[in-house]
C-alpha cells in the first residue's frame, strides 16, 4: 500500500486544548475529500506549513460508524427517520 496526500480536519485533540512542540496527545481526524484505505498500526505524519506532527493509526472507524456516538449530533440518517 501506498502513501496517502489529501487534507484533513482535526476533529477532537483528547487530552490539552493546544499542542506543541514535544507534545503527545490522541487526535480524531477526517479525511476531507475522499475515502482512504489506512489501517490500525499506519504511519502518518501531518503537517501544516513548517509544522509537522508524526504518529501512527490506533483506530480506524468505517463510514457507517459514527466515533462520536451521541456527542455529534444527528447525522443524516437520523434527520431522515425523524420526519
Amino acid at each position: 500500500m501506498g502513501g496517502v496526500r489529501q487534507t484533513v480536519q482535526a476533529l477532537k485533540i483528547f487530552n490539552k486544548s493546544v499542542l506543541r512542540a514535544g507534545d503527545e496527545d490522541f487526535i480524531r481526524f477526517k479525511f476531507r475529500y475522499g475515502v482512504e484505505l489506512i489501517e490500525k498500526g499506519s504511519k502518518l505524519m501531518i503537517r501544516e506549513g513548517n509544522t509537522k506532527c508524526l504518529g501512527h493509526v490506533t483506530e480506524a472507524y468505517p463510514m457507517n460508524i459514527n466515533p462520536f456516538g451521541s456527542e455529534a449530533g444527528s447525522n443524516r440518517e437520523n434527520t431522515e427517520e425523524s420526519k
